[in-house]
Protein backbone atom coordinates (compact mmCIF):
# COMPACT_ATOMS: atom_id res chain seq x y z
CA UNK A 1 0.00 0.00 0.00
CA UNK A 2 1.32 3.31 -1.08
CA UNK A 3 1.46 5.79 1.71
CA UNK A 4 0.21 8.86 0.63
CA UNK A 5 0.89 12.67 2.39
CA UNK A 6 -1.48 15.13 3.02
CA UNK A 7 -1.42 18.04 1.05
CA UNK A 8 -0.90 20.32 4.50
CA UNK A 9 2.02 18.09 5.45
CA UNK A 10 3.25 19.39 1.91
CA UNK A 11 2.47 22.52 2.63
CA UNK A 12 3.65 23.19 5.96
CA UNK A 13 6.56 21.61 5.19
CA UNK A 14 7.66 23.47 2.18
CA UNK A 15 6.45 26.55 3.99
CA UNK A 16 8.70 25.79 6.84
CA UNK A 17 12.10 25.18 4.78
CA UNK A 18 11.80 28.74 3.04
CA UNK A 19 11.11 30.09 6.27
CA UNK A 20 14.72 28.41 7.26
CA UNK A 21 16.09 29.50 4.77
CA UNK A 22 14.77 33.13 5.23
CA UNK A 23 16.29 33.42 9.09
CA UNK A 24 19.24 31.80 8.07
CA UNK A 25 19.66 34.74 5.67
CA UNK A 26 18.51 37.11 7.94
CA UNK A 27 20.68 35.81 10.64
CA UNK A 28 23.77 36.18 8.44
CA UNK A 29 23.34 39.89 7.83
CA UNK A 30 22.11 41.01 10.99
CA UNK A 31 25.36 39.75 12.47
CA UNK A 32 27.68 40.91 9.81
CA UNK A 33 26.32 44.72 10.20
CA UNK A 34 25.88 43.89 14.20
CA UNK A 35 29.57 42.98 14.40
CA UNK A 36 30.42 46.08 12.25
CA UNK A 37 28.56 48.17 14.51
CA UNK A 38 29.94 46.77 18.03
CA UNK A 39 33.33 47.13 16.61
CA UNK A 40 33.21 51.36 16.01
CA UNK A 41 31.54 51.33 19.37
CA UNK A 42 34.14 49.72 21.21
CA UNK A 43 36.40 52.38 19.11
CA UNK A 44 34.11 55.14 20.07
CA UNK A 45 34.72 53.87 23.59
CA UNK A 46 38.33 53.29 23.23
CA UNK A 47 38.91 56.98 22.21
CA UNK A 48 36.97 58.25 24.74
CA UNK A 49 38.88 56.40 27.60
CA UNK A 50 42.09 57.17 25.83
CA UNK A 51 41.33 61.56 25.90
CA UNK A 52 40.44 60.99 29.04
CA UNK A 53 44.13 59.69 29.99
CA UNK A 54 45.09 62.65 27.99
CA UNK A 55 43.28 65.12 30.10
CA UNK A 56 44.47 63.72 33.38
CA UNK A 57 47.89 63.95 31.68
CA UNK A 58 47.32 67.63 30.81
CA UNK A 59 45.45 68.49 33.88
CA UNK A 60 48.89 67.54 36.08
CA UNK A 61 50.97 69.63 33.36
CA UNK A 62 48.69 72.75 34.15
CA UNK A 63 49.50 72.38 37.69
CA UNK A 64 52.73 73.72 37.13
CA UNK A 65 51.32 76.62 35.43
CA UNK A 66 49.98 79.05 38.53
CA UNK A 67 52.71 77.40 40.73
CA UNK A 68 55.38 79.18 38.24
CA UNK A 69 53.39 82.23 39.35
CA UNK A 70 53.01 81.41 42.79
CA UNK A 71 56.81 80.93 43.26
CA UNK A 72 57.59 84.71 42.35
CA UNK A 73 55.31 86.25 44.97
CA UNK A 74 55.12 86.49 48.46
CA UNK A 75 52.89 84.09 50.47
CA UNK A 76 50.98 86.56 51.91
CA UNK A 77 50.23 88.28 48.26
CA UNK A 78 46.69 88.30 47.30
CA UNK A 79 46.57 85.99 43.38
CA UNK A 80 44.01 84.29 41.26
CA UNK A 81 46.29 81.79 40.95
CA UNK A 82 45.91 80.20 44.46
CA UNK A 83 42.82 79.78 43.86
CA UNK A 84 43.36 77.91 39.85
CA UNK A 85 46.07 75.94 41.40
CA UNK A 86 42.80 74.40 44.12
CA UNK A 87 40.81 74.32 40.69
CA UNK A 88 43.78 72.65 38.75
CA UNK A 89 44.46 70.33 40.90
CA UNK A 90 40.92 69.37 41.53
CA UNK A 91 40.31 68.92 38.19
CA UNK A 92 43.60 66.30 37.97
CA UNK A 93 42.12 64.11 40.99
CA UNK A 94 38.92 64.03 38.98
CA UNK A 95 40.73 63.17 35.40
CA UNK A 96 42.26 60.05 37.66
CA UNK A 97 39.24 59.19 38.94
CA UNK A 98 37.81 58.83 35.46
CA UNK A 99 40.22 56.55 34.21
CA UNK A 100 39.89 53.91 36.64
CA UNK A 101 35.86 54.00 36.62
CA UNK A 102 34.38 50.62 34.46
CA UNK A 103 32.34 51.45 31.06
CA UNK A 104 30.22 49.19 29.97
CA UNK A 105 30.59 46.08 27.70
CA UNK A 106 33.65 45.49 29.67
CA UNK A 107 35.93 47.99 28.19
CA UNK A 108 38.09 49.27 31.24
CA UNK A 109 41.50 50.17 32.24
CA UNK A 110 40.57 48.92 35.33
CA UNK A 111 40.65 45.73 34.23
CA UNK A 112 44.27 46.38 33.31
CA UNK A 113 46.02 46.13 36.86
CA UNK A 114 49.58 47.17 35.90
CA UNK A 115 47.55 50.53 34.85
CA UNK A 116 45.73 50.80 37.86
CA UNK A 117 48.79 50.23 39.89
CA UNK A 118 50.58 52.82 37.44
CA UNK A 119 47.74 55.46 38.43
CA UNK A 120 48.11 54.33 42.09
CA UNK A 121 52.02 55.47 41.36
CA UNK A 122 50.73 59.02 39.70
CA UNK A 123 48.62 59.87 43.07
CA UNK A 124 51.64 59.50 45.00
CA UNK A 125 53.89 61.25 43.36
CA UNK A 126 51.06 64.20 43.24
CA UNK A 127 50.93 63.86 46.99
CA UNK A 128 54.68 64.27 47.43
CA UNK A 129 54.94 67.22 44.74
CA UNK A 130 52.32 69.10 46.05
CA UNK A 131 53.33 68.60 49.80
CA UNK A 132 56.94 70.11 48.60
CA UNK A 133 55.33 72.65 46.33
CA UNK A 134 52.65 73.75 49.23
CA UNK A 135 55.87 74.14 51.53
CA UNK A 136 57.79 76.46 49.20
CA UNK A 137 55.15 78.85 48.13
CA UNK A 138 54.40 79.12 52.44
CA UNK A 139 57.92 80.29 52.72
CA UNK A 140 58.99 83.78 52.32
CA UNK A 141 60.94 84.26 49.15
CA UNK A 142 63.87 85.43 50.95
CA UNK A 143 64.02 81.56 51.81
CA UNK A 144 63.13 80.09 48.63
CA UNK A 145 66.51 78.57 46.90
CA UNK A 146 66.48 77.52 43.52
CA UNK A 147 67.87 74.04 44.85
CA UNK A 148 64.42 73.80 46.53
CA UNK A 149 62.45 74.90 43.96
CA UNK A 150 64.35 72.56 41.65
CA UNK A 151 63.36 69.82 43.58
CA UNK A 152 59.70 70.81 44.01
CA UNK A 153 59.37 71.10 40.39
CA UNK A 154 61.13 67.65 39.47
CA UNK A 155 58.50 66.11 41.99
CA UNK A 156 55.81 67.31 39.67
CA UNK A 157 57.64 66.28 36.58
CA UNK A 158 57.32 62.81 37.82
CA UNK A 159 54.05 62.92 38.41
CA UNK A 160 53.50 63.76 34.78
CA UNK A 161 55.54 61.48 33.30
CA UNK A 162 54.15 58.84 35.17
CA UNK A 163 51.23 59.32 33.47
CA UNK A 164 52.77 58.92 30.10
CA UNK A 165 52.97 54.74 30.52
CA UNK A 166 49.33 54.98 31.04
CA UNK A 167 48.94 56.57 27.70
CA UNK A 168 50.96 53.70 26.14
CA UNK A 169 49.53 51.54 27.56
CA UNK A 170 45.86 52.80 26.36
CA UNK A 171 47.32 53.00 22.89
CA UNK A 172 48.64 49.07 23.14
CA UNK A 173 45.13 48.56 23.74
CA UNK A 174 44.05 50.52 21.21
CA UNK A 175 46.03 49.00 18.80
CA UNK A 176 44.88 45.37 19.75
CA UNK A 177 41.33 46.30 18.84
CA UNK A 178 41.89 48.57 15.80
CA UNK A 179 44.78 48.77 14.50
CA UNK A 180 43.78 51.95 12.10
CA UNK A 181 43.10 53.95 15.16
CA UNK A 182 46.73 53.08 16.60
CA UNK A 183 48.02 56.34 14.21
CA UNK A 184 45.17 58.80 15.90
CA UNK A 185 46.07 57.77 18.92
CA UNK A 186 50.06 58.38 18.81
CA UNK A 187 49.56 61.89 17.28
CA UNK A 188 47.24 62.56 19.75
CA UNK A 189 50.09 61.46 22.66
CA UNK A 190 52.48 63.35 20.91
CA UNK A 191 50.77 66.73 21.01
CA UNK A 192 49.83 65.85 24.78
CA UNK A 193 54.28 65.33 25.02
CA UNK A 194 54.54 68.76 23.07
CA UNK A 195 52.08 70.39 25.79
CA UNK A 196 54.28 68.97 28.91
CA UNK A 197 57.29 69.91 27.61
CA UNK A 198 56.35 73.37 26.78
CA UNK A 199 55.41 74.01 30.09
CA UNK A 200 58.22 72.58 31.57
CA UNK A 201 60.48 75.21 29.81
CA UNK A 202 59.12 77.54 32.17
CA UNK A 203 59.30 75.22 35.26
CA UNK A 204 62.86 75.00 34.50
CA UNK A 205 63.20 78.51 34.14
CA UNK A 206 60.94 79.57 37.59
CA UNK A 207 63.35 78.69 39.98
CA UNK A 208 66.10 80.80 38.86
CA UNK A 209 64.02 83.57 37.97
CA UNK A 210 62.10 83.86 41.22
CA UNK A 211 65.61 83.74 43.17
CA UNK A 212 67.76 85.61 40.58
CA UNK A 213 70.19 83.29 40.53
CA UNK A 214 72.40 82.52 37.50
CA UNK A 215 71.67 79.70 35.23
CA UNK A 216 74.09 77.24 35.81
CA UNK A 217 75.52 75.38 32.85
CA UNK A 218 74.29 71.83 33.62
CA UNK A 219 70.54 73.86 33.65
CA UNK A 220 71.31 75.18 30.24
CA UNK A 221 72.11 72.32 28.89
CA UNK A 222 68.96 70.78 30.16
CA UNK A 223 66.97 73.89 28.62
CA UNK A 224 68.27 73.45 25.19
CA UNK A 225 67.50 69.40 25.15
CA UNK A 226 63.89 70.25 26.48
CA UNK A 227 63.89 72.78 23.59
CA UNK A 228 64.94 70.05 20.62
CA UNK A 229 62.69 67.79 22.53
CA UNK A 230 59.86 70.33 21.80
CA UNK A 231 61.04 71.09 18.21
CA UNK A 232 61.39 67.06 17.57
CA UNK A 233 57.88 66.12 18.78
CA UNK A 234 56.78 68.97 16.65
CA UNK A 235 58.13 67.54 13.56
CA UNK A 236 57.01 64.11 13.97
CA UNK A 237 52.98 65.53 14.68
CA UNK A 238 53.86 67.44 11.59
CA UNK A 239 54.46 64.55 9.43
CA UNK A 240 51.13 62.80 9.70
CA UNK A 241 49.60 64.14 6.15
CA UNK A 242 46.26 63.84 7.10
CA UNK A 243 46.13 65.60 10.34
CA UNK A 244 45.17 68.88 8.96
CA UNK A 245 43.54 67.48 5.80
CA UNK A 246 39.72 68.87 5.57
CA UNK A 247 39.39 70.40 8.36
CA UNK A 248 40.28 74.18 8.38
CA UNK A 249 39.69 74.72 12.48
CA UNK A 250 43.23 72.26 12.37
CA UNK A 251 45.05 73.85 10.19
CA UNK A 252 44.11 77.05 11.73
CA UNK A 253 45.75 75.72 15.22
CA UNK A 254 48.55 74.80 13.41
CA UNK A 255 49.28 78.26 12.12
CA UNK A 256 48.61 79.71 15.52
CA UNK A 257 51.03 77.18 17.39
CA UNK A 258 54.09 78.09 15.14
CA UNK A 259 53.21 82.23 15.21
CA UNK A 260 52.49 82.30 19.38
CA UNK A 261 54.40 79.65 20.41
CA UNK A 262 57.39 78.84 18.30
CA UNK A 263 57.42 82.72 17.37
CA UNK A 264 56.66 84.32 20.43
CA UNK A 265 56.68 82.01 23.44
CA UNK A 266 59.75 80.34 22.55
CA UNK A 267 61.43 83.92 22.06
CA UNK A 268 60.62 85.11 26.12
CA UNK A 269 62.33 81.85 27.27
CA UNK A 270 65.07 82.65 25.49
CA UNK A 271 65.24 86.41 25.91
CA UNK A 272 65.17 85.84 30.01
CA UNK A 273 67.90 82.98 30.08
CA UNK A 274 70.63 85.11 27.50
CA UNK A 275 70.32 87.96 29.91
CA UNK A 276 70.17 85.89 33.10
CA UNK A 277 72.87 83.00 32.22
CA UNK A 278 75.18 85.29 33.42
CA UNK A 279 74.33 88.37 36.39
CA UNK A 280 70.75 86.69 37.39
CA UNK A 281 69.27 89.75 35.93
CA UNK A 282 66.61 88.02 33.78
CA UNK A 283 64.54 91.60 33.34
CA UNK A 284 61.68 89.96 34.05
CA UNK A 285 59.87 87.98 37.18
CA UNK A 286 58.78 85.06 37.90
CA UNK A 287 55.19 86.41 37.55
CA UNK A 288 55.40 88.29 34.66
CA UNK A 289 57.35 85.42 33.00
CA UNK A 290 54.43 83.04 33.46
CA UNK A 291 51.69 85.59 32.46
CA UNK A 292 53.36 86.20 28.92
CA UNK A 293 54.55 82.62 28.00
CA UNK A 294 51.81 80.56 29.20
CA UNK A 295 49.18 82.11 26.84
CA UNK A 296 50.76 81.16 24.41
CA UNK A 297 50.71 77.67 24.73
CA UNK A 298 46.54 77.59 24.67
CA UNK A 299 47.03 76.50 20.99
CA UNK A 300 49.01 73.41 21.41
CA UNK A 301 46.02 72.33 23.97
CA UNK A 302 43.20 73.36 21.45
CA UNK A 303 45.21 71.37 18.93
CA UNK A 304 45.53 67.82 20.73
CA UNK A 305 42.06 68.24 22.24
CA UNK A 306 40.49 69.27 18.81
CA UNK A 307 42.50 66.36 17.00
CA UNK A 308 41.15 64.02 19.39
CA UNK A 309 37.63 65.43 18.63
CA UNK A 310 37.87 65.02 15.51
CA UNK A 311 39.05 61.31 15.45
CA UNK A 312 36.52 60.91 17.45
CA UNK A 313 33.85 62.56 15.35
CA UNK A 314 35.26 60.63 12.37
CA UNK A 315 34.62 57.09 14.65
CA UNK A 316 31.19 58.52 15.82
CA UNK A 317 29.99 58.61 12.45
CA UNK A 318 31.39 55.68 11.14
CA UNK A 319 29.52 53.68 14.26
CA UNK A 320 26.70 55.87 13.40
CA UNK A 321 26.79 54.60 9.98
CA UNK A 322 26.85 51.14 11.00
CA UNK A 323 24.08 51.68 12.80
CA UNK A 324 22.14 52.79 9.75
CA UNK A 325 23.31 49.91 7.98
CA UNK A 326 22.21 47.72 10.73
CA UNK A 327 18.96 49.35 10.95
CA UNK A 328 18.04 48.81 7.11
CA UNK A 329 19.33 45.25 7.18
CA UNK A 330 17.03 44.36 10.34
CA UNK A 331 14.03 45.93 8.89
CA UNK A 332 14.92 43.92 5.37
CA UNK A 333 15.26 41.19 7.09
CA UNK A 334 11.94 41.45 9.15
CA UNK A 335 10.52 42.12 5.80
CA UNK A 336 11.47 38.98 4.12
CA UNK A 337 10.58 37.09 7.31
CA UNK A 338 7.25 38.68 7.50
CA UNK A 339 6.59 37.89 3.48
CA UNK A 340 7.59 34.36 4.43
CA UNK A 341 5.26 34.53 6.92
CA UNK A 342 2.54 35.92 4.69
CA UNK A 343 2.89 33.29 2.50
CA UNK A 344 2.92 30.61 5.15
CA UNK A 345 -0.59 32.38 6.88
CA UNK A 346 -1.84 32.90 3.53
CA UNK A 347 -1.85 28.98 2.82
CA UNK A 348 -3.23 27.77 5.85
CA UNK A 349 -5.81 30.75 5.25
CA UNK A 350 -7.31 29.29 1.95
CA UNK A 351 -6.78 25.37 2.80
CA UNK A 352 -7.14 24.83 6.49
CA UNK A 353 -8.59 27.70 8.47
CA UNK A 354 -12.03 27.93 7.24
CA UNK A 355 -12.81 24.80 7.79
CA UNK A 356 -11.22 24.97 11.35
CA UNK A 357 -12.73 28.42 11.68
CA UNK A 358 -16.30 26.80 10.83
CA UNK A 359 -15.81 23.49 13.24
CA UNK A 360 -14.97 26.01 15.95
CA UNK A 361 -18.19 27.76 15.25
CA UNK A 362 -20.30 24.89 15.35
CA UNK A 363 -18.82 23.87 18.77
CA UNK A 364 -19.29 27.38 20.24
CA UNK A 365 -23.32 27.62 18.86
CA UNK A 366 -23.76 24.25 20.44
CA UNK A 367 -22.47 24.93 23.85
CA UNK A 368 -24.76 28.43 23.89
CA UNK A 369 -21.22 30.68 23.47
CA UNK A 370 -21.63 34.06 22.26
CA UNK A 371 -19.79 34.98 19.20
CA UNK A 372 -19.93 37.79 16.63
CA UNK A 373 -21.03 38.07 12.80
CA UNK A 374 -19.64 35.08 11.18
CA UNK A 375 -18.24 35.79 7.55
CA UNK A 376 -16.66 33.33 5.54
CA UNK A 377 -12.47 34.07 5.37
CA UNK A 378 -12.33 33.44 1.65
CA UNK A 379 -14.70 34.01 -1.34
CA UNK A 380 -14.78 30.20 -2.49
CA UNK A 381 -18.43 29.44 -3.57
CA UNK A 382 -18.60 26.65 -0.65
CA UNK A 383 -16.80 28.52 2.24
CA UNK A 384 -19.35 31.63 1.58
CA UNK A 385 -22.62 29.00 1.42
CA UNK A 386 -21.41 27.39 4.86
CA UNK A 387 -20.60 30.58 6.63
CA UNK A 388 -23.93 32.27 5.59
CA UNK A 389 -25.54 29.12 6.80
CA UNK A 390 -23.91 29.31 10.27
CA UNK A 391 -24.53 32.82 10.58
CA UNK A 392 -28.48 32.52 10.00
CA UNK A 393 -28.23 29.93 12.56
CA UNK A 394 -26.44 31.95 14.83
CA UNK A 395 -29.06 35.20 14.42
CA UNK A 396 -31.79 32.52 15.55
CA UNK A 397 -29.70 31.72 18.42
CA UNK A 398 -28.94 35.16 19.17
CA UNK A 399 -32.54 36.28 18.62
CA UNK A 400 -33.62 33.85 20.83
CA UNK A 401 -31.54 34.95 23.70
CA UNK A 402 -32.16 38.42 23.31
CA UNK A 403 -36.51 36.84 23.71
CA UNK A 404 -35.58 35.01 26.54
CA UNK A 405 -33.82 37.90 28.20
CA UNK A 406 -36.10 40.22 27.66
CA UNK A 407 -38.99 38.13 29.67
CA UNK A 408 -36.89 37.77 31.96
CA UNK A 409 -36.36 41.58 32.27
CA UNK A 410 -39.78 41.74 31.86
CA UNK A 411 -40.37 39.71 35.30
CA UNK A 412 -38.24 41.05 37.08
CA UNK A 413 -38.54 45.04 36.22
CA UNK A 414 -41.16 46.99 37.01
CA UNK A 415 -42.25 48.50 33.71
CA UNK A 416 -43.79 52.39 35.04
CA UNK A 417 -40.94 52.92 37.46
CA UNK A 418 -37.68 50.77 35.63
CA UNK A 419 -36.93 49.26 39.75
CA UNK A 420 -36.95 45.77 39.86
CA UNK A 421 -40.34 44.37 40.97
CA UNK A 422 -41.49 42.44 44.56
CA UNK A 423 -40.44 39.41 42.95
CA UNK A 424 -36.94 39.99 42.59
CA UNK A 425 -36.66 42.14 45.68
CA UNK A 426 -37.72 39.16 47.82
CA UNK A 427 -35.64 36.94 46.10
CA UNK A 428 -32.89 38.88 47.02
CA UNK A 429 -34.12 39.60 50.55
CA UNK A 430 -34.84 35.77 51.42
CA UNK A 431 -31.37 34.92 50.36
CA UNK A 432 -31.61 33.20 46.82
CA UNK A 433 -28.56 30.97 45.85
CA UNK A 434 -27.79 33.21 42.65
CA UNK A 435 -27.20 36.59 44.92
CA UNK A 436 -24.80 34.78 47.51
CA UNK A 437 -22.39 37.05 46.38
CA UNK A 438 -24.17 39.91 48.15
CA UNK A 439 -23.63 41.12 51.48
CA UNK A 440 -25.98 39.51 54.83
CA UNK A 441 -25.33 42.46 56.50
CA UNK A 442 -28.25 44.84 55.02
CA UNK A 443 -30.56 48.05 55.57
CA UNK A 444 -33.93 48.03 54.49
CA UNK A 445 -35.91 50.84 53.75
CA UNK A 446 -39.16 51.21 53.43
CA UNK A 447 -40.96 54.38 51.48
CA UNK A 448 -44.27 55.39 51.38
CA UNK A 449 -45.60 58.39 48.74
CA UNK A 450 -47.71 60.71 51.26
CA UNK A 451 -51.20 61.27 50.62
CA UNK A 452 -51.03 59.37 46.82
CA UNK A 453 -54.58 58.37 46.72
CA UNK A 454 -55.29 62.50 47.20
CA UNK A 455 -53.05 63.04 44.27
CA UNK A 456 -54.91 60.63 41.88
CA UNK A 457 -58.02 61.63 43.05
CA UNK A 458 -56.99 65.49 42.48
CA UNK A 459 -54.95 65.64 39.38
CA UNK A 460 -55.78 61.98 37.69
CA UNK A 461 -54.16 59.00 37.45
CA UNK A 462 -51.46 60.01 34.86
CA UNK A 463 -50.45 62.46 37.13
CA UNK A 464 -49.97 59.68 39.20
CA UNK A 465 -48.16 57.98 37.15
CA UNK A 466 -45.67 60.59 36.44
CA UNK A 467 -45.25 61.16 40.44
CA UNK A 468 -44.23 57.69 40.98
CA UNK A 469 -41.95 57.80 38.10
CA UNK A 470 -40.54 61.56 39.69
CA UNK A 471 -40.02 59.50 43.08
CA UNK A 472 -38.38 56.10 41.23
CA UNK A 473 -35.88 58.81 39.38
CA UNK A 474 -34.87 60.74 42.85
CA UNK A 475 -34.56 57.44 44.07
CA UNK A 476 -32.08 55.84 41.63
CA UNK A 477 -30.05 59.17 41.65
CA UNK A 478 -29.82 59.23 45.62
CA UNK A 479 -28.49 55.91 46.16
CA UNK A 480 -25.65 54.18 45.66
CA UNK A 481 -24.11 52.04 42.92
CA UNK A 482 -23.99 49.26 45.58
CA UNK A 483 -28.05 49.44 46.67
CA UNK A 484 -30.97 48.48 45.01
CA UNK A 485 -34.78 49.77 44.71
CA UNK A 486 -37.50 48.21 44.03
CA UNK A 487 -41.26 48.86 43.70
CA UNK A 488 -43.01 47.03 46.27
CA UNK A 489 -46.51 48.04 45.70
CA UNK A 490 -48.89 50.99 44.68
CA UNK A 491 -47.30 54.06 45.90
CA UNK A 492 -44.59 52.05 48.16
CA UNK A 493 -40.72 52.03 47.55
CA UNK A 494 -38.55 49.19 48.97
CA UNK A 495 -34.22 49.65 48.58
CA UNK A 496 -31.90 47.08 50.35
CA UNK A 497 -28.66 49.00 51.38
CA UNK A 498 -25.46 46.63 51.94
CA UNK A 499 -23.77 48.40 54.39
CA UNK A 500 -23.27 47.00 57.80
CA UNK A 501 -23.79 50.51 59.45
CA UNK A 502 -27.60 51.63 59.48
CA UNK A 503 -27.09 55.16 59.48
CA UNK A 504 -26.09 54.90 56.14
CA UNK A 505 -29.23 54.02 55.57
CA UNK A 506 -30.73 56.45 57.01
CA UNK A 507 -28.80 59.35 55.50
CA UNK A 508 -29.87 57.76 52.45
CA UNK A 509 -33.40 57.84 53.08
CA UNK A 510 -33.48 61.78 54.45
CA UNK A 511 -31.28 62.87 51.38
CA UNK A 512 -34.34 61.18 49.23
CA UNK A 513 -36.81 62.74 51.42
CA UNK A 514 -35.55 66.16 51.26
CA UNK A 515 -34.81 66.26 47.48
CA UNK A 516 -38.54 64.89 47.29
CA UNK A 517 -39.83 67.20 49.51
CA UNK A 518 -37.66 70.03 47.47
CA UNK A 519 -38.44 69.27 44.30
CA UNK A 520 -41.94 69.27 43.57
CA UNK A 521 -43.37 67.73 40.07
CA UNK A 522 -44.75 69.98 37.30
CA UNK A 523 -47.51 68.07 35.31
CA UNK A 524 -47.79 68.97 30.91
CA UNK A 525 -50.05 71.29 31.60
CA UNK A 526 -48.15 73.53 34.16
CA UNK A 527 -49.89 72.48 37.35
CA UNK A 528 -46.97 71.79 40.25
CA UNK A 529 -47.70 68.60 42.84
CA UNK A 530 -45.87 68.73 46.24
CA UNK A 531 -44.67 65.37 47.07
CA UNK A 532 -43.74 64.09 50.36
CA UNK A 533 -42.99 60.33 51.20
CA UNK A 534 -42.53 58.96 54.90
CA UNK A 535 -39.74 56.35 55.58
CA UNK A 536 -38.97 53.62 58.05
CA UNK A 537 -35.48 51.72 58.14
CA UNK A 538 -34.50 48.51 59.82
CA UNK A 539 -31.75 46.98 60.14
CA UNK A 540 -30.32 42.74 60.15
CA UNK A 541 -29.57 39.97 57.99
CA UNK A 542 -30.81 38.48 55.09
CA UNK A 543 -32.19 35.39 54.71
CA UNK A 544 -35.19 33.14 55.50
CA UNK A 545 -37.03 34.44 59.00
CA UNK A 546 -34.34 37.55 59.42
CA UNK A 547 -35.57 39.25 56.35
CA UNK A 548 -39.25 38.62 57.24
CA UNK A 549 -38.72 40.52 61.01
CA UNK A 550 -36.60 43.05 59.14
CA UNK A 551 -39.12 43.83 56.26
CA UNK A 552 -41.87 44.20 59.16
CA UNK A 553 -39.62 46.12 61.77
CA UNK A 554 -39.02 48.55 58.72
CA UNK A 555 -42.91 48.95 57.78
CA UNK A 556 -43.71 49.31 61.59
CA UNK A 557 -40.85 52.32 61.62
CA UNK A 558 -42.62 53.59 58.22
CA UNK A 559 -46.43 53.80 60.25
CA UNK A 560 -44.32 55.26 62.99
CA UNK A 561 -43.58 57.81 60.83
CA UNK A 562 -46.63 58.29 58.94
CA UNK A 563 -48.03 58.61 62.60
CA UNK A 564 -45.65 61.59 63.43
CA UNK A 565 -46.99 63.38 60.99
CA UNK A 566 -45.35 62.72 57.69
CA UNK A 567 -42.48 63.52 56.02
CA UNK A 568 -40.17 61.91 58.35
CA UNK A 569 -37.39 58.85 58.52
CA UNK A 570 -38.25 57.00 61.21
CA UNK A 571 -35.52 54.14 62.27
CA UNK A 572 -36.83 50.44 64.13
CA UNK A 573 -36.30 51.37 67.69
CA UNK A 574 -37.26 55.30 67.80
CA UNK A 575 -34.80 57.38 65.82
CA UNK A 576 -36.69 60.39 63.93
CA UNK A 577 -35.41 62.27 61.15
CA UNK A 578 -37.59 64.80 59.46
CA UNK A 579 -39.13 68.35 59.18
CA UNK A 580 -38.30 70.05 62.15
CA UNK A 581 -36.93 66.99 63.78
CA UNK A 582 -33.51 65.94 64.66
CA UNK A 583 -32.04 62.66 65.17
CA UNK A 584 -33.15 61.29 68.54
Amino acid sequence: MVRTISLNTKLVTGCMLMLAFSLMLSASLLFMYGNYYLRTSRDVMLLTMFKQVLVAASDISSERSPINILLGLEPETESDARRELQTLRQASNAALDMITQPVTDGVSLSQDQDLVAAIDRVRKALVIGRADIDALIALPRAQRSADKIMQGMRDMFLAADLVRPIAVGAIAKISAEDESLAGPAMTAQMLGELRDYSGRLIAQMIPFVSTRVPLPDAFVFDLVRTRERILEVWQLAGRQGGLYAGDRHLGILRQQINARFFGQGLQIIDRAATTGRMTGAFGISAEELGERYLPTLEPIEQLRTGFLDAALNKVSEERFSALIWLVAMSITAGLLIAATSVLIVAGRYYVLQPLMMASDHIVNLSNGEAIGELVSPTNSREMLRLFDALEGLRIILSEREQHTERLKVLSETDGLTGLINRRLFDRIGHGDPEFDEMSTDVSVIMMDLDRFKGINDTYGHLAGDQVLKHAAAIVQRVCRRSDLAARYGGEEISIIVFEPDEWVAMNVAERIRAELEAKPVITPDGRRISVTASFGVAHGKRAGANWLTMVKAADAALYEAKASGRNRVCRAGGALIGANKSVA
